[in-house]
């Protein structure tokens, strides 16, 4: 009896669970119902050139832009997200507002086309305390200071000789592994900090510095790299540092040695000359001939 009572107040409450359900779903408003989103509905942001895009150009992103178009729209190699186009080099001439395809870019670039215009690549060897313990990094700026001899410079003396050299490669790296803190899919990323050995530095310098850069490599007996901040852009004229400086100028620095002049030479007296004794002439008559003598 217990048992049929329990089915039958269980059929009722399934009943009455089922109404309730019914008379919810129909005071439901229409506009609430979220609609599905189907596939040509879904939108992708797809990369552009903003202008022409000569080749072998290495792109930045005043040349790109990006624009949302539908999914079955998107050009089977079209490249997504900024990141995936900024700092590669065009393969092929890109014509203005056409979607930037995959083949068209490459991060492969050779450092020849890395070099600014008006500047030269100069190879430094560098160990882990000239390069600042290996945390230069492709397009850090730094300054070259060099310690000389006395038999080059007069002294010991330690000079910046370059300013403002771009770092072209650490190595045989001279692409940044990641820009900016984005990958390859324009996608916010931490940017991963590792120390990695290299021996040579490459930098970006004038080529009237080429010049000057390769005598200090040759004439010093220490190079090494000082690493700036990159808004700091402003050359500073210094004058070089040596054992006086080095210990306080205004203690050790010798006296300057004090030249004497040698007295000038006395004026030479030039004696006036003795006036000639004018003498007295007399007139001889010897016959036909005439003869005429001077006497005192």
């Amino acid at each position: 009896m217990r048992a049929k009572t329990f089915i039958i107040i269980g059929i009722f409450l399934s009943l009455f669970t089922i109404s309730l359900l019914y008379f919810y779903l129909k005071t439901i408003d229409k506009e609430d119902i979220v609609p599905q989103v189907t596939k040509s509905e879904i939108r992708r942001e797809v990369v552009f050139a903003k202008q022409t895009i000569p080749i072998h150009t290495i792109i930045d992103s005043t040349m790109v832009y990006t624009k949302p178009i539908k999914e079955t729209e998107v050009p089977r190699e079209a490249l997504q997200g900024l990141g995936s186009v900024v700092g590669s080099m065009a393969q092929t001439t890109i014509e203005k507002d056409s979607p930037i395809l995959s083949h068209q870019v490459s991060f492969k670039i050779r450092l020849a086309y890395k070099v600014p215009k008006g500047k030269r690549a100069v190879t430094l060897v560098v160990d882990k305390g000239e390069a600042v313990s290996y945390l230069v990094k492709p397009g850090d700026l730094v300054d070259v200071v060099g310690k000389f001899d006395k038999d080059f410079a007069g002294e010991e003396l330690g000079k910046t000789i370059i300013q403002l050299a771009e770092v072209l490669a650490i190595g045989q790296q001279y692409m940044p592994r990641v820009s900016k803190g984005e990958n390859k899919k324009g996608e916010k990323g931490e940017e991963e900090e590792e120390e990695i050995s290299f021996e040579t530095v490459t930098l970006a310098v004038p080529l009237e510095d080429v010049e000057r850069l390769v005598l200090g490599i040759n004439k010093s007996a220490q190079i090494k790299l000082a690493l700036r901040n990159p808004k700091e852009v402003m050359e500073v004229v210094t004058r070089g540092a040596n054992r006086y400086s080095l210990l306080g100028r205004a203690i050790y620095e010798p006296k300057p040695k004090v030249k004497v002049k040698p007295k000038p030479a006395p004026p030479k007296i030039i004696p006036e000359p003795e006036p000639k004794e004018e003498l007295k002439k007399i007139e001889i008559y010897r016959r036909v001939s005439k003869e005429i003598v001077e006497m005192r």
